[in-house]
C-alpha cells in the first residue's frame, strides 16, 4: 500500500493537460508548478457529434501522453455544466457535446482524473488567483469572445450556482437583445460587418469607422460593468478572452461609461482591469484540478485503484 501511495504522490506532481474548448478554437497546454508549456491552438470541430468530439480530444490527449506522463486532464467548456457528472448539459455552439459523458469516457480510456469546468469560471478562477484580480477578495471576470461568458469569485471562492451558470451575463436582456448581442463578437459581425480581428486590425491602421465601433463596444461593456457593480459589488472586474487584447481601443469608453454609475464610492472602489493571463481558461481549469487533487484524500484516484483490484468507496474525485 505504501508503494501505491508513493506512486500517487508522484502523480500529483505531474503536469496537468489543460484544454480550453472554445466556440472557434480549442487551446491546450501543459500546466506544472505555475507555468504553461507546449501551447497548442486547434480549430474546434463545432459540428461534430459527441463521439467525434470525444475522438478529437482522445487524439489530442494521446499525442501529449506519447511525450510524457500526465497527472490529470482539465477541460473548460462553454455552456451549462454538470461538474460532478462531468457533462456539458446545454451549449449554443457545440450541440454534439450536450449530455455526452465526456469525463467518464476519458477517465475510462486513459486512467487519469478528468475534470470539466465552465470556461468562464476557469478564466475567473485563474485571473483571481494568479492574474489581474490577484490580491482581491472578490472579482468578476468577463470572457469576451465568440460569445460572452462570466465568472464570479467571492471571498476567494468560485461561485458556480446551478449548472455553473452564475455570472452568465450573456442572457441578461439589454437594449434590443441581450448583453451578448453587444459585448461579444456578435456585435462586430452585426454592426461592423466583419470579425473582431478585422475591426482590430482596421482600428490599428487608423480607420475611423473601426475606431468608432470599438468606442461603442466599450460603452456597452461599461453599461454591463455598472450592472455587475450594482448586483455584486466586486473589488475588481476583469476583461479576458480573445477580444480583450483590444482593451486599449475600448478602455476609455468603458471607464467613462462606468463612471456614470450613481454611487461614487462604488465607482472609485471597483477596479477595472485587462486580463493578465493569455491562457486563463487553460490555467484556471488546470489549477483548479490541481487544487482539488491536493486537498482530497491522499489515496489514489478510484480508476488507479481499479487497476489493482481495490474498491475504495470513500475516495470521490
Amino acid at each position: 500500500m505504501e508503494a501505491l501511495l508513493l506512486f500517487h504522490m508522484k502523480r500529483i506532481a505531474l503536469p496537468i493537460l489543460g484544454i480550453d474548448i472554445g466556440g472557434t478554437s480549442t487551446k491546450a497546454a501543459l500546466y506544472q508548478e505555475g507555468t504553461l508549456r507546449q501551447h497548442r491552438r486547434i480549430a474546434t470541430p463545432t459540428s461534430a457529434s459527441g463521439e467525434d468530439f470525444y475522438a478529437f480530444l482522445c487524439a489530442l490527449i494521446q499525442e501529449e501522453l506519447e511525450r510524457e506522463m500526465l497527472g490529470g486532464i482539465a477541460l473548460a467548456s462553454p455552456g451549462l455544466i454538470d461538474v460532478q457528472g462531468g457533462r456539458v448539459l446545454q451549449v449554443n455552439n457545440l450541440a454534439g457535446l450536450e449530455n455526452f459523458p465526456l469525463c467518464a469516457r476519458l477517465e475510462a480510456r486513459f486512467g487519469l482524473p478528468v475534470r470539466l469546468e465552465n470556461d468562464a469560471n476557469a478564466h475567473a478562477y485563474a485571473e483571481h488567483k494568479n492574474g489581474a484580480a490577484q490580491g482581491s477578495e472578490s472579482s468578476v471576470t468577463l470572457s469576451l469572445g465568440t460569445g460572452l461568458g462570466g465568472g464570479i469569485v467571492m471571498q476567494d471562492q468560485l461561485v458556480r450556482g446551478v449548472f455553473s451558470a452564475a455570472g452568465e451575463w450573456c442572457s441578461v436582456p439589454y437594449l434590443e437583445g441581450t448583453f451578448e448581442t453587444y459585448c461579444s463578437s456578435v456585435f462586430f459581425f452585426r454592426e461592423y460587418q466583419g470579425s473582431p480581428e478585422a475591426c482590430f486590425q482596421a482600428a490599428r491602421a487608423g480607420e475611423s469607422r473601426a475606431l468608432l465601433h470599438w468606442e461603442t463596444f466599450g460603452r456597452h461593456l461599461g453599461a454591463l460593468a455598472q450592472v455587475i457593480a450594482s448586483v455584486l459589488a466586486p473589488e475588481c472586474i476583469v476583461f479576458s478572452g480573445t477580444i480583450s487584447r483590444a482593451f486599449p481601443l475600448f478602455e476609455g469608453a468603458l471607464r467613462e461609461t462606468f463612471q456614470q454609475h450613481p454611487y461614487p464610492l462604488l465607482r472609485t472602489r471597483t477596479q477595472i482591469r485587462q486580463a493578465a493571463l493569455s491562457e486563463s481558461g487553460v490555467i484556471g481549469a488546470a489549477s483548479y484540478l490541481r487544487m482539488r487533487k491536493s486537498t482530497l484524500s491522499r489515496l489514489p484516484h478510484p480508476t488507479f485503484f481499479a487497476d489493482f483490484g481495490y474498491l475504495i468507496q470513500n475516495c470521490i474525485f
